[in-house]
């Protein structure tokens, strides 16, 4: 889950969105995952896999990421 920035991973670890430094979607699509690499201190970076299985709002969670990052995702041609 997600709240004020903050996203609660289940191990108990928080993760502010400002600390995330890259986000991969390949996965997205097919399989609802995600691989987001944040910075817990400065010169250290970590990975986590974002799933839509195991996180209350992911995809909102995912887009408030991208927004943070500065990323926009076109729309696919049927989607437009």
């Amino acid at each position: 889950r997600m709240e004020n920035g903050i996203i609660f991973l289940p191990n108990g670890r928080q993760i502010e969105i400002a600390k995330i430094r890259a986000v991969s979607r390949k996965r997205w699509e097919n399989k609802g995952i995600a691989d987001l690499v944040w910075e817990p201190t400065p010169g250290q970076f970590e990975k986590f896999v974002l799933d839509d299985y195991k996180y209350i709002g992911a995809e909102r969670i995912l887009d408030e990421v991208e927004k943070a990052l500065g990323i926009t995702i076109a729309p696919k041609p049927d989607e437009a």
